[in-house]
């Protein structure tokens, strides 16, 4: 089969794996917003943990996803698969663990709450976990056991809210207990299916010389993920810092939305071609290929994206009102910047394959690092006094920023018209 048809057949078998989750995050969004099942200043408590969350996981374990489609297809025998299984769970491991610290102490110490505290970080456990073992998934094209786990944390994360919502209204704890619950499923759902790819043991042995090997491609991905976290959801933590409240809650319920709607489209096609492009980069002559596959994917992107930019533009507040109610508006114009920053942030996936695909790692984390540093000065000096509206055109400038940075490179190795 080609790589074409491969990637629309991996495409369709991954859409059922972003429909739950995301309908979970649109379902939790609208409860907590327009059923306000949180008031407002638990609300912008609530964003400011799950930034804090995201970008640790994405510290601790968002390069492993890369590492894998990277080194997975390298392999030309069980043995060599086995050592790098055992050596990348070490890995991810002790990076998961000093992540788990980090994070426990950053919660503890700005809300005072201990089981807050605690639910966080073992949700960043079971998310590291999942991620972990979704990346093989992912690698192997096993899609049907990602899908079982997947519905299985977003059904009973949806569960979790609405038993919140009419037995626990306006506890921040209560939700997060929940939220333990739905990662912990999926977890013995993979031990009982004996589909765990984490896992090692203290006899195996462990070459310090090759885990260097998968951390010079893997360790700048992960600071990587810092970096793009920094200009992506780092205002949140501004935010808190400046104590701003005002139409907080309206972005960021906006933009959390507008990401997991997007995700519908975008994850599914990311998830098929990225497999496809590492496994093809390894030899030249499928350069064609990759770039036709790079091409189609943008254009699909770009020809859903614009359409839904502009019926916001027009119906946006129409539309919004009914899921996050009327107090959490934001106006049409911020809507249609923030829907162009998330077509900006997913159309960088493909801008910046060539130098992935090369193993330039350190490159892309060059230029990040440049971008959230250029994000943090612009935001430090103008949230303060033009608040959410400020923050919404720096996150637009900043992905288009780095599209243009990282295509500069990449271009040399994949040209995309």
């Amino acid at each position: 089969m080609s790589a074409s048809k491969i990637f629309i057949t991996d495409a369709i078998k991954y859409f059922p794996i972003k429909v739950m989750p995301g309908f979970s995050a649109i379902f939790t969004i609208f409860f907590l917003t327009k059923k306000s099942l949180l008031d407002t200043a638990s609300y912008v408590n609530y964003t400011f943990i799950i930034a804090a969350l995201l970008i640790i996981s994405q510290i601790s374990g968002g390069w492993v996803n890369s590492s894998v489609m990277y080194y997975q297809s390298s392999f030309d025998n069980t043995n060599d698969k086995k050592k790098f299984v055992v050596h990348i769970s070490y890995l991810q491991f002790i990076f998961m663990v000093l992540g788990g610290i980090i994070l426990f102490l950053i919660i503890l110490f700005t809300f005072k709450s201990l089981l807050i505290a605690l639910f966080i970080m073992l949700i960043l456990f079971f998310q590291i976990f999942l991620n972990f073992n979704y990346s093989f998934f992912q690698a192997k094209r096993q899609i049907k056991d990602q899908a079982a786990a997947t519905f299985i944390q977003a059904f009973l994360q949806i569960l979790g809210v609405l038993i919140c919502y009419y037995f626990f209204k306006g506890s921040l704890v209560y939700f997060f207990f929940f939220l333990v619950l739905s990662y912990l499923m999926p977890i013995f759902y993979l031990f009982f299916m004996k589909k765990n790819h984490f896992h090692f043991r203290i006899t195996d042995s462990f070459s310090m010389k090759y885990s260097k090997e998968i951390l010079s491609y893997g360790l700048p991905i992960c600071l990587w993920f810092f970096s793009t976290q920094l200009y992506q959801i780092g205002d949140r933590l501004l935010f808190k810092y400046f104590d701003l409240t005002k139409n907080v809650g309206n972005y960021v319920s906006f933009r959390d939305l507008s990401v997991g709607l997007s995700g519908f489209v975008a994850m599914p096609l990311l998830f098929a071609s990225h497999p496809i492009i590492m496994q093809l980069s390894k030899n030249v002559a499928n350069k064609n290929q990759i770039e036709n596959l790079l091409r189609k994917n943008i254009f699909i992107l770009t020809g859903i994206f614009v359409p839904i930019t502009i019926i916001i533009f027009f119906y946006g507040e129409f539309l919004i009102k009914y899921i996050v109610g009327e107090k959490y508006l934001l106006s049409p114009i911020l809507m249609v910047v923030v829907l162009c920053t998330i077509l900006l942030s997913v159309v960088s996936i493909y801008l910046q394959k060539g130098v992935e695909t090369e193993g330039k790692t350190f490159l892309m984390l060059k230029i990040s690092v440049i971008v959230a540093l250029v994000s943090f000065l612009l935001n430090f000096i103008f949230i303060r006094d033009y608040g959410v509206v400020s923050a919404i055109y720096i996150s637009l400038s900043c992905h288009l920023l780095y599209c243009i940075a990282i295509y500069f490179y990449s271009r040399k190795i994949f040209k995309i018209f």
